[in-house]
């Protein structure tokens, strides 16, 4: 085992987790796609182009968000959280952007509101499922869920 191994071996326990260095450098890749994907789509999903464009995504008091400034905060808060749920749970793990509310933020909300103010409530939905996760309670209520509605069809049979 070379040194980079034997070092990455002993600060990350991957052995110990019952996975391999090429395992995790696989799943290291493919993470790595994943977050890039999310680093391209959330701009283009929240941003627009050009301000004057008929079809750019204004909030109610016209104001839109540029492309390559959604993608550079984008980029930005993936890689802290990123590093800091790897510095503090020693876990490899990717953080980024949810991409289910983002068109709900884009479509429905911004509209209503400043792009400030939907921010801030995208911010407020990451402390609630923060705190749903560290009390335990999104675990009581995915237990609480019978396994034949938790995967529908494929496990109806458990």
């Amino acid at each position: 085992m070379g040194r980079a191994m034997k070092m990455a071996e002993s600060v990350f326990g991957v052995r110990a987790r019952g996975s391999t260095i090429g395992r995790e450098l696989r799943g290291g890749l493919v993470t790595f796609v994943t977050m890039s994907y999310i680093v391209v789509l959330n701009p283009l999903i929240l941003g627009s182009f050009v301000a004057s464009d008929p079809e750019a995504k204004r909030d109610v008091l016209g104001a839109v968000l540029p492309v390559p400034q959604v993608a550079a905060a984008t980029a930005l808060v993936a890689g802290v959280m990123t590093l800091l749920f790897g510095v503090v749970a020693n876990y490899p793990f990717a953080i980024a952007t949810g991409l289910g509310i983002n068109t709900l933020v884009a479509v429905t909300i911004a509209p209503q509101v400043s792009w400030p103010e939907a921010m801030g409530l995208v911010v407020v939905d990451g402390l609630i499922i923060m705190l749903l996760a560290a009390s335990g309670l999104r675990t009581a209520v995915f237990n609480a869920v019978p396994t034949t509605i938790q995967c529908a069809p494929p496990c109806a049979s458990l």
